[in-house]
């Protein structure tokens, strides 16, 4: 056994964690540093549901930021606003999806009939406590 065909196992075994990791790297000061083992936990499962989804569906399915690490202004160009890289601004989307939104402030909204969908909210649980 050499040494680059364990490295190329243990990098197949564990692309999953890989690409998360490199991904934080890449998100620099969007990574907070009290981001608790739980968070890290949950931005790797993110990872997994989209590496699951590209099996299942045969589909190329990445790691979305919902609010843009770096949002530009479509009109201007300037930068406008920072998201995070933290577990509740992360969801698995096609890369075809991910690449329509860019780095811009638009919402992921489904489509019917070629036409983009406003509904209301339909959850009656209200997290927050007061």
């Amino acid at each position: 056994m050499t040494k680059k065909n364990s490295h190329s196992r243990y990098r197949e075994k564990n692309r999953v964690l890989l690409r998360a990791k490199q991904a934080m790297r890449r998100a620099g000061p969007a990574a907070p540093s009290w981001l608790t083992p739980k968070h890290h936990a949950d931005i790797i499962a993110v990872y997994e549901d989209a590496e699951d989804w590209n099996i299942r569906f045969d589909a190329n399915f990445v790691v979305h930021h919902i609010e843009a690490l770096v949002q530009v202004d479509e009109e201007t160009g300037e930068h406008i606003a920072c998201g995070l890289h933290v577990p509740w601004n992360l969801m698995a989307t096609t890369s075809w999806m991910n690449q329509k939104l860019g780095n811009s402030n638009k919402e992921l909204r489904p489509i019917r009939d070629g036409i983009e969908v406003c509904e209301p909210w339909e959850d009656d649980d209200d997290d927050i406590p007061w």
